[in-house]
């Protein structure tokens, strides 16, 4: 069993607390290190509200089910919506930088 943030945000009727906020933010975080450390290219979605979910554990999980274009439209990094594939990305990233 579990519940997205957005539905828990939903119910709830308001943001969470600095304190709630950042035991989320280091869950994700710990899940997504052991996401990475298991096989980095499972990590084919997108973090939002509707794919950030609660685990009645206190742990952290991720899901690109039930999750609409929609939904994930505002938490979509630009160049991804621009159709840049990751080829270009990495070129873009090895771009000379002038100090």
């Amino acid at each position: 069993m579990h519940v997205s943030l957005a539905e828990a945000l939903e119910v709830r009727g308001g943001p969470l607390q600095e304190e709630e906020l950042w035991a989320v933010l280091n869950q994700s975080a710990e899940s997504l290190q052991e996401l990475l450390r298991r096989d980095g290219s499972g990590l084919g979605f997108i973090i939002s509200p509707w794919s950030l979910l609660l685990m009645p554990s206190g742990n952290i999980s991720f899901t690109d089910e039930n999750v609409t274009q929609q939904d994930l439209r505002a938490f979509t990094a630009p160049e991804v919506m621009e159709g840049l594939t990751l080829a270009s990305l990495s070129d873009i990233e090895k771009v000379p930088q002038s100090s």
